[in-house]
């Protein structure tokens, strides 16, 4: 096999309508899924069937020669700054994932990709700022900003009435939520690990009639939550785990009708649970190890403790002989 050169790419079919390039300074190696051929080369970007491109995955700035993509639907891209280029890509372009670790502000330009569907900037560390106009993106169902330096959210995020998945862990910059969030009415899961700055959660949580899972685990700086998060009918599974200042739940978590786990582990503040969870009777599996300021026998903790395989229970039987 010929050494690679600058002027030269490396083919490898492995799949004729849904094709893979990784792109390096050197090479390309395009995919095909019917038949293993084997390598070409060919002088660099010369003949690249770029019209029947479906998927690409770059180690580098997109070459110019590569723009013009129409059937492109998933892109990868790993590069130092958020490339012009990508906006040419294509007007079909579904799923964008980005590791660009020196962007600081997402263009107002990606606002064109009107078929995005999924935008993945986790691995975007220093990325602080959200376009205000990302409202624009109208089938935009998955956003994922985690390990980002994100810390305020566009007032309008609550237009994306498509978004389905919202993932801001480790965003340990982000100090509140809009209160438009209540507006995301499909929204099922929402990721909030590890964000340390948030204080308060917007009375609007109430409105967020899709949401399944809800992961707020070590928000180590959440005193309290928000009345109407009990009002959330399709919550299934509820992480709490590690909010070290949580000082109660809300009074009223019978709405809550579709609960299956509760994890209040660490949560060492926490001095009472509201009698409200005695009616949740999807409820099986709660986690209260670490509670260490709990008071009290209540009901309800017996049927927590009939109901749950993970009931902590030597905190139980000591509770119970006091």
């Amino acid at each position: 096999m010929a050494r690679h050169r600058l002027d030269v790419m490396r083919i490898m079919a492995i799949d004729a309508t849904w094709m893979e390039y990784h792109i390096s300074p050197t090479s390309i190696a395009m995919g095909f899924a019917r038949q293993l051929l084997p390598f070409l080369e060919v002088p660099a970007w010369a003949a690249l069937p770029a019209q029947q491109l479906h998927y690409l995955r770059a180690s580098s700035d997109l070459p110019e020669a590569l723009c013009w993509m129409p059937n492109l639907a998933v892109l990868s891209l790993q590069a130092d700054t958020f490339p012009k280029t990508v906006i040419k890509v294509a007007s079909k372009l579904r799923v964008l994932i980005l590791s660009c670790p020196s962007l600081h502000v997402l263009p107002a330009s990606v606002g064109r990709l009107q078929a995005l569907e999924e935008l993945h900037l986790s691995d975007c560390g220093n990325l602080y700022r959200l376009p205000a106009n990302l409202w624009q993106l109208p089938a935009l169902q998955i956003l994922h900003l985690d390990r980002s330096s994100i810390c305020t959210l566009p007032r309008d995020l609550g237009q994306l009435s498509q978004l389905r998945g919202l993932s801001l862990a480790t965003c340990t910059a982000l100090a509140a939520l809009p209160h438009s969030l209540g507006d995301l009415t499909r929204l099922e899961y929402l990721d909030l690990f590890q964000c340390h700055g948030l204080k308060a959660l917007p009375q609007s949580f109430g409105q967020l009639s899709a949401l399944r899972d809800l992961r707020l685990s070590c928000c180590s700086r959440l005193t309290a939550l928000p009345d109407s998060l009990g009002q959330l009918p399709a919550l299934r599974q509820l992480s709490l785990s590690g909010c070290s200042r949580l000082r109660a739940l809300p009074d009223n978590l019978a709405g809550l009708v579709s609960l299956q786990h509760l994890d209040l582990s660490g949560c060492a503040s926490l001095t009472t649970l509201p009698d409200s969870l005695r009616e949740l009777a999807a409820l099986w599996e709660v986690d209260l190890t670490g509670c260490v300021s709990l008071q009290g026998l209540r009901i309800e903790l017996w049927i927590m403790y009939n109901r749950s395989p993970h009931f902590d229970t030597d905190w139980f039987s000591k509770l119970r002989g006091s």
